[in-house]
């Protein structure tokens, strides 16, 4: 049983013959390679508009989050601060109650919601510490993002300049081309000499 064989397969090569041997035009595929150039360094600059704002974003991100690490750390180290001080007002206050019998009640009053104070300011202070080490780690996270974001656009950016250069030189080259001689273009007319008119 022989090979099946493509009716059609003679009629392809011979289009495709035909096709071969059709002239191009030098002009248009001079133009056509330009736009394709310029229509490739459009791309790469969007891709790099795209990176360099995903970096920007993503740094405010990383300000953000340093400026709340600082927040915490400012609140932690004020209401530990404040803890400390409302302890030591309870224990001089506790002392005067000692001292004072007259005053006992008042001054133990006085050092039990100064302790109740303390108490509260070192919950928040835990809290803020808490919060400040999250907020340090998504800051140091989102600085390794920014670095490898940057990377990205810098990379895409010399891409880019190579694009453009080369549909630069892609346009400049279809320029000359339009301006050389080309068989089939009509002949050039003779400018009228002196005297004459055209």
């Amino acid at each position: 049983m022989g090979d099946l064989e493509d009716p059609y397969a003679a009629e392809a090569v011979a289009g495709a013959d035909e096709q071969a041997a059709a002239p191009q035009d030098p002009v248009q595929a001079a133009r056509d390679e330009a736009w394709l150039a310029q229509f490739r360094a459009d791309n790469a600059a969007k891709v790099m508009e795209y990176d360099y704002k995903a970096a920007v974003d993503t740094q405010a991100e990383e300000r953000a989050a340093e400026t709340q690490r600082d927040f915490d750390v400012h609140m932690t180290e004020k209401l530990t601060g404040d803890a400390a001080t409302a302890r030591a007002d309870a224990a001089t206050d506790e002392k005067r109650a000692q001292e004072t019998a007259s005053r006992h009640d008042e001054f133990m009053a006085k050092a039990e919601g100064e302790r109740h104070f303390a108490t509260a300011a070192d919950g928040s202070a835990a809290h803020f510490r808490e919060e400040g080490a999250r907020a340090a780690t998504h800051a140091r996270e989102l600085s390794t993002e920014v670095a490898e974001e940057y990377q990205n656009f810098r990379k895409d950016q010399t891409e880019y300049e190579i694009m453009q250069e080369q549909a630069i030189a892609a346009q400049r080259i279809a320029t000359d081309e339009a301006r050389l001689p080309h068989p089939g273009d009509p002949a050039p007319t003779d400018p009228p000499s002196e005297g004459q008119h055209p």
